[in-house]
């Protein structure tokens, strides 16, 4: 039998919507440093001297608002890549030193290769 956690639940009915995933709108007060951190080492890669958030499964507009709430709350410079029509939102070299020391604290040490 397969467990069920109400908190995971919860979680998944905030992010997912008709089976597709999604930023919610409270993404401004939900992506603090830790949850930045933790996003970058799950699902964040070192590129061009700079970090690549993989944003593909986000349309166009929701990778621009993290794009923004990355600029507006931590000073982020960022871009958009595409990989195969799919939008990435990319943290540009420029920011590499402020990205560095906002999630540096909450990195496990087998994930700091992504910072270097």
């Amino acid at each position: 039998m397969t467990r069920t956690y109400p908190c995971l639940t919860l979680l998944h009915s905030i992010w997912y919507l008709n089976g597709s995933k999604v930023i919610p709108a409270s993404i401004f007060e939900d992506l603090t440093p830790v949850a930045l951190a933790l996003w970058a080492q799950g699902d964040g890669t070192k590129r061009n001297r700079g970090f690549t958030f993989n944003t593909q499964c986000f349309t166009l507009q929701q990778a621009v608002l993290l794009l923004n709430v990355l600029h507006i709350k931590f000073g982020l410079d960022c871009t958009i890549y595409y990989d195969r029509g799919k939008p990435l939102v990319h943290v540009r070299s420029n920011s590499m030193s402020t990205f560095r020391a906002i999630v540096y604290p909450y990195f496990h040490p087998s994930m700091l290769y992504k910072l270097q």
